[in-house]
């Protein structure tokens, strides 16, 4: 992946490309990266500072390797379920700059805040959070579509696909609860459109 395009063409930051300075923190970085997989996907640039999500200076990111394991760890730490990523190094004018990259993967990310899940999303040059009747929308949708393994490939899987992306019947107006299909949460509460 060539990152430093981003950069030579000055892409102002959107929903799928965040910038980030050299100094930004590891559990921040973790957040964007969910940010940027539950919003479609995307790429996080570190080594850019930026203001307003316009580009002002590329940095030398000189610790970039012991960033990749640092990461790596507050996800496993804070991200539900876990979240996969693309490391990429590249130098850009003698200054070296990471990408990190991440795609949709079918089903919400939370991030662990304290002992709260939140389920951030990009929203243009910002980072917001998804409310429950986003994280609704996105299981009615279907987008969470991929279930790994031999159970997608049987008709047991099948099933239990169709059952894990329908709602249920809404008997309680107020709250209902649908599984999940990675299972590391057994539930997700969504609201209902009835408010």
């Amino acid at each position: 992946m060539d990152i430093t395009r981003h950069i030579e063409e000055e892409v102002p930051e959107s929903n799928q490309l965040d910038y980030k300075d050299k100094r930004a923190d590891n559990q921040d970085i973790a957040k964007e990266l969910v940010a940027l997989a539950n919003g479609g996907g995307g790429i996080l640039i570190l080594g850019v500072r930026e203001t307003d999500g316009e580009i002002e200076a590329v940095q030398d990111v000189t610790n970039h390797s012991d960033r990749e394991e640092d990461i790596n760890n507050v996800i496993e730490r804070r991200v539900e379920p876990s979240l996969d990523f693309e490391f990429y190094v590249d130098v850009y004018e003698g200054r070296t700059i990471v990408g990190l990259s991440v795609e949709n993967q079918g089903y919400v990310h939370s991030f662990k805040k304290g002992d709260t899940p939140l389920y951030p999303v990009r929203q243009g040059s910002i980072t917001g959070y998804m409310h429950g009747y986003e994280i609704y929308d996105f299981y009615r949708s279907g987008e969470s579509s991929e279930i790994e393994g031999d159970r997608a490939s049987s008709p047991e899987g099948a099933e239990q696909k169709d059952e894990l992306l329908r709602m249920p019947p809404i008997q309680d107006p107020d709250s209902f609860f649908i599984p999940v299909p990675d299972g590391h949460i057994s539930k997700v509460s969504l609201f209902s459109d009835c408010y």
